[in-house]
């Protein structure tokens, strides 16, 4: 089972919040957790952006206009 863009933002979202409000021991039993949810974030959102990127090269309308450049990934 996936989990999407906006669950992980909202996991990540309520974690920084509680460990915004938590104790010192709390804070740290939570930071592994906030750096997974935010690993994954940043995978997720790559993943995405990749797609999108993968999409935009591929699409006939553009190619056809003469507009299709190699672009560069960051």
């Amino acid at each position: 089972m996936s989990t999407s863009i906006d669950d992980l933002r909202r996991q990540y979202r309520s974690v920084w919040n509680e460990m915004a409000a938590a104790s010192d021991d709390r804070y740290r039993e939570l930071r592994p957790t906030m750096h997974q949810l935010a690993d994954a974030l940043e995978a997720a959102e790559k993943l995405r952006a990749d797609d999108e990127l993968e999409r935009l090269q591929s699409d006939p309308r553009r190619q056809q206009l003469g507009l299709f450049e190699e672009t560069t990934r960051a």
